[in-house]
């Protein structure tokens, strides 16, 4: 075999390797994606959906307490 083919085979094995190793990573980033969004979804559903939104509306509430105090509102 001479040197030239020896090197293509080597780039061909190369790139082999290199897109067996990017379907790999591609594989594992949506694997830890699922994961993710279902360590999540469990988070929330124990929280409590109203928890959350009463959180919210406590938020929305103050930051419109907060503006119209700015703005010249009296108690």
């Amino acid at each position: 075999m001479s040197e030239e083919s020896k090197a293509t085979v080597d780039e061909a094995m190369a790139a082999l390797a290199s897109e067996q190793r990017r379907r790999t990573d591609d594989a594992t980033k949506e694997a830890v994606k699922e994961a993710l969004k279902e360590w999540l979804d469990d988070k929330y559903s124990a929280f409590g959906r109203w928890s959350f939104h009463g959180f919210l509306a406590m938020a929305f509430a103050g930051v419109v307490y907060l503006f119209m105090i700015s703005n010249g509102w009296h108690k």
